[in-house]
């Protein structure tokens, strides 16, 4: 909390960042500022609904707290964060971003989120949906991929996942995303100083190969 001037402050929250994908592995900057500003009633009525929805949205990745929590078998834990708070005149505006599994959909995401809003005067608004993208671990290709993983590495363990990262694999017909990343390695994804290992990035070269050829030759 700095002493700004004018019988004002300014208070500063340092959150830690993570991909939307895991969002466990980060803290809220958003959520530090929401708790501290409630705990101590640095707020008006209007604002303290609006920043306890807020406290509900980020301070639970996995969506208990706004009543959409849910799991399924290929994507496992629906997942949710509070992106950014902002202020536009006189309205406080808060973005989220949902990675959603194929046991709920768009509508009852909406549906729950725009009934906590309208009980406290606010809006939801759906700005940008795109639906849940599944290829199946059994499907001929993936297997593929996974004998072309196995083949350069000899690692046997490691089993095809999904992830709730917006692929370009959404974007072509019968894509998926394939490497780079190893299991156990530092995920460096959307952080300062993003990088690889470069004999990992040797390695993952050699996989593709291998994995392009016997995708040619498949039947």
């Amino acid at each position: 909390v700095e002493d700004v001037g004018d019988g004002t402050a300014r208070i500063d929250a340092t959150g830690v960042n993570a991909h939307a994908a895991w969002p466990e592995r980060g803290i809220s900057a958003i959520m530090l500022l929401a708790n501290y500003l409630l705990e101590n009633g640095l707020c008006n009525q209007q604002e303290r609904e609006f920043l306890e929805l807020v406290q509900s949205l980020v301070s639970d990745t996995t969506g208990a707290g706004v009543g959409i929590a849910t799991a399924d078998e290929y994507f496992g834990p629906l997942t949710v964060v509070g992106g950014t708070i902002r202020k536009e005149g006189d309205r406080l505006v808060q973005t989220m971003d949902s990675r959603w599994p194929t046991s709920i959909t768009a509508e009852e995401i909406t549906a729950a989120l725009t009934k906590l809003t309208d009980n406290i005067g606010a809006t939801f608004e759906n700005t940008l949906l795109m639906v849940p993208f599944l290829v199946k671990p059994d499907d001929p290709e993936i297997q593929v991929l996974q004998d072309a993983f196995q083949f350069v590495t000899g690692d046997t363990e490691h089993k095809p996942f999904t992830i709730g990262g917006g692929t370009y694999a959404k974007m072509l017909p019968n894509v998926v995303a394939f490497g780079p990343l190893f299991a156990g390695d530092p995920v460096t994804e959307h952080q300062p100083d993003e990088c690889i290992d470069l004999e990992r990035l040797v390695q993952n070269a050699q996989i593709i190969a291998n994995a392009i050829v016997k995708l040619a030759n498949l039947p």
